[in-house]
């Protein structure tokens, strides 16, 4: 499962419950990767509170900056129930990740149940690309993970979404708002906060994205 969570720019309080209720996870082992900002000591510290707060049985960040050995990073996503990239750079995350072969790591992880999930330029890593404020909202690298490109803090404005279009006019992106939450599991994009937005040579079409799970539904 592929999981794309929506967390406002000013932060918000108890975001790490409302991801773990969405990936279906009551205790997991957590790794979290801070590298879109530069692997943050601030941002990771902050992520250790709130995930086992919110009821992770352990919590390890990785700093790929750090150029942590093979080896440890074996190690760290062996033992991972979630891996979740934080928000910043997507192209930095890629940069980085790419020196590890993060994307068959990840596919590798995702194959032995763990969950994958990111925010903001974490997700757009994790998906098929995406855009954003902070560049113009020009089209951004991923790793295809999941089917689609993303779109945070979406506000409903097509402007956002048309120079993903003017590259990748055959391409579906998903616009996600602040809030929202995006899940692949490998058949089916389901969410709620989130819409799939279309060109059709004329304009942009969006369409909502069924929500197979509320927040609080552990199902999903």
């Amino acid at each position: 499962m592929v999981v794309a969570i929506g967390i406002s720019r000013d932060g918000e309080d108890g975001w790490e419950t409302r991801l773990l209720s969405a990936a279906g996870l009551s205790a997991p082992r957590v790794l979290f990767l801070p590298t879109g900002t530069k692997d943050s000591p601030e941002y990771a510290a902050e992520a250790r509170q709130g995930f086992l707060g919110a009821g992770a049985v352990s919590f390890e960040a990785l700093l790929l900056t750090a150029n942590p050995s093979a080896k440890a990073v074996d190690r760290v996503f062996a033992e991972a129930d979630l891996v979740f990239f934080g928000g910043g750079a997507a192209p930095l995350i890629v940069k980085h990740g790419d020196r590890y072969g993060l994307k068959e790591r990840l596919s590798a992880a995702e194959a032995r149940g763990a969950v994958l999930a990111g925010t903001s330029g974490g997700a757009v890593a994790l998906f098929t690309g995406g855009a954003g404020a902070y560049n113009g909202y020009r089209p951004l690298p991923g790793w295809g993970l999941a089917p689609g490109g993303v779109l945070p803090h979406f506000s409903r404005s097509e402007e956002e979404a048309a120079p993903w279009f003017a590259e990748h006019p055959n391409r579906v992106l998903y616009g996600l708002e602040d809030g929202g939450v995006l899940s692949w599991n490998g058949l089916r994009m389901t969410g709620s906060g989130a819409w799939r937005l279309t060109w059709d040579g004329k304009r942009v079409s969006r369409e909502p994205v069924l929500a197979e799970f509320e927040p609080g539904d552990t199902t999903g």
